[in-house]
Parts: structure tokens; sequence; C-alpha cells
């Protein structure tokens, strides 16, 4: 079950925003409430049974830079 999943019976209509983290998803959500933000715990935790509730849903996954110990970003491919 994706952090958030219970949004997406109240906003049927929204495109959802998968992202890692929690954290991502309550920030994202405060940014962007135009949007249903769901967190998969985890890149780990993307399975195929937990994504079965966006069957027909528009869905946008957005993957964060990783922080290194200097501040900057590893650069995402």
């Amino acid at each position: 079950m994706p952090f958030g999943e219970h949004l997406l019976n109240v906003y049927p209509d929204k495109v959802t925003v998968l992202v890692e983290s929690e954290k991502s998803a309550v920030i994202g959500s405060a940014l962007f409430p135009g949007y249903v933000w769901l967190a998969a715990g985890g890149k780990s935790q993307l399975r195929e049974e937990k994504l079965r509730v966006l069957t027909g849903r528009t869905v946008l996954l957005f993957r964060m830079p990783m922080p290194m110990p200097n501040g900057k970003s590893v650069p995402t491919a």
C-alpha cells in the first residue's frame, strides 16, 4: 500500500505523482496541491502488486536527486 493511497478515492480525477519517500510526498502535496502525491516507501518497494491501485490513472514518477555530503546532488539519468 503506497503512502497516501487513501487519497485516490477522495480525488479520483487528479493526476497522481509517485515519489520514493513519504517526506517528498508530504512536501510535494503542500507545494503542488493540484496532484495526489503518493510515496512508494523506497525504490525497493516499487512492486507490481502495490502499484495496481494506480490502474487507469495518469501517473507521474518523480525522482529526487540524491544529496551528497558536499551539498551537491548526484546527477540522475
